[in-house]
């Protein structure tokens, strides 16, 4: 029996050393427990095979302070890219966007993020006792955390780039592209991106959107391609379609990380952890079953991806990530694009802002300028659209809006020309811009207000905020 405790803990320091190496308090006296027993009646008892014990232990303590594969991102391994197909063309020279690449490439692309950055950082003790909902989640069980926020992440990606689309084509374009990628992760068989996709199509923001999924929206081919993707991942019966799919698809393969989460924590949940507590009785028929759930996980990370990195790609897609406040704030970028009760046939043009809205909307539009700025109607209703979305945050839109719209007009604007240029709301000369109307920014940068300092006047129109 001694024989086989010390072949015990041989292998669990060999083959789980994570548990010993990782710097924590409960590491700590895992490895003084640990030590003591080697030290002491072991060595006495079983001096050559306590010895052989020791100098595992003395080797993992060793590399503790050595870099490990938690650290690693991409850029650090060596890939073998012998046998990995050629990589795809852009399909065109402007910014990386997520129409550069073939949908293909761009799959293939999460595919190694997903498998180097996070997935194989997986460690086993991070399973345990539901460690990724508890109050240390981060401490103890880092690398889920992290891959539940790049499902996240990654999700609400897909709807901020299919919002931020300017015209109804390009935002179809875009939800087209979205539908191509995640039945590309299906097959590679990286069923934790294609949920993450699949999760961000079916947002409220996006899916409410008449315009992309009614007459003149996404193609007939799409519409099947996703309903194929919905009838797989489809949630009754446990899942079963997507258990079956997963379970017979050939490595390398990437489970759906909620699912394996949830078979792990009815377990948990469902068996206790002593069949009599009072004498410390374990269940190791608990145990031994929950070994065989984290086991067949983790066998998974020795099947890696081989596809050729394309950096600019890599880092574009690592990038990826929602709106501040993002369920509230892709909402009502929705209601913009299509007001409720509307026939989502408009085109409606806007510039919207980055993912993450954090400057001084005063620096922003520079309102305390010395010197009157002139703006011509295209660049003052890109002004107007991206004021509606950085206040549409606001309870008091309404009045936030009109508040700065007479600041611009008593600060930025000669006192002779403001009355028609830059009316207030409740004027009646002025009338409401169209969505259709000329004036609509299509030429001017998304990303910038299109100001400008000019000395004459020109002639322009005003541009009304729009409601809503």
């Amino acid at each position: 029996v001694k024989l086989r405790v010390l072949n015990i803990l041989k292998r669990w320091i060999s083959q789980y050393g994570s548990d010993f190496s990782a710097i924590g308090i409960e590491n700590i006296r895992l490895v003084e427990r640990l030590w003591a027993f080697i030290e002491g009646q072991a060595m006495i008892e079983n001096a050559r095979e306590t010895q052989a014990v020791r100098r595992v232990l003395i080797q993992r303590l060793e590399s503790r302070d050595k870099e490990t594969d938690s650290t690693k991102s991409i850029g650090d391994y060596n890939f073998n890219c012998d046998n990995a197909p050629p990589s795809m063309w852009p399909q065109h020279a402007g910014e990386m966007d997520i129409m550069k690449f073939p949908a293909e490439e761009v799959a293939r692309q999460l595919c190694i993020i997903d498998y180097y950055d996070f997935f194989i950082k997986l460690e086993p003790r991070e399973f345990f006792q539901q460690a990724w909902s508890k109050t240390n989640k981060n401490q103890d069980a880092p690398n889920i955390i992290q891959c539940i926020r790049r499902f996240n992440n990654l999700s609400e990606w897909v709807v901020v780039e299919i919002l931020r689309g300017e015209t109804k084509e390009i935002r179809i374009s875009k939800t087209e592209r979205f539908i191509e990628i995640a039945y590309e992760c299906m097959r590679l068989h990286n069923m934790n991106s294609l949920m993450s996709v699949f999760s961000g199509l079916n947002q409220t923001a996006v899916h409410r959107l008449k315009q992309l999924w009614g007459p003149g929206g996404v193609s007939e081919k799409h519409h099947e391609m996703l309903s194929h993707l919905r009838d797989l991942m489809a949630t009754d019966k446990s899942m079963n379609k997507y258990r079956e799919f997963f379970n017979n698809a050939a490595p390398p393969k990437i489970p759906f990380m909620g699912i394996s989460l949830q078979d792990i924590t009815f377990m948990g949940d469902g068996s206790p952890d002593y069949l009599d507590a009072k004498h410390g009785l374990v269940n190791f028929s608990k145990w031994a079953k929950m070994g065989v759930i984290i086991g067949a996980l983790l066998r998974l990370q020795q099947d890696p991806y081989i596809f050729r990195p394309i950096k600019d790609l890599n880092r574009y897609l690592m990038s990826a990530c929602g709106f501040e406040n993002h369920n509230e704030a892709a909402f009502k970028f929705s209601l913009m694009i299509e007001p409720r009760g509307s026939e989502g046939s408009a085109d409606v043009r806007y510039a919207p802002p980055p993912p993450i809205v954090t400057e001084d909307i005063t620096k922003l539009y520079n309102i305390h300028s010395a010197r009157p700025i002139l703006l011509e109607a295209p660049e003052i209703q890109q002004i107007n659209n991206r004021i509606c979305i950085i206040l549409g945050k606001h309870d008091t839109m309404e009045d936030e809006r009109h508040r700065l719209w007479l600041q611009w007009n008593d600060r930025l604007l000669p006192s002779s020309s403001s009355s028609s240029v830059l009316a207030p709301r409740s004027s009646p000369s002025s009338s409401p811009s169209s969505p259709s109307s000329p004036s609509s920014p299509s030429s001017s940068s998304p990303t910038s207000p299109g100001l400008s300092d000019r000395t004459q006047p020109r002639k322009s129109t005003m541009a009304q905020p729009r409601g809503g």
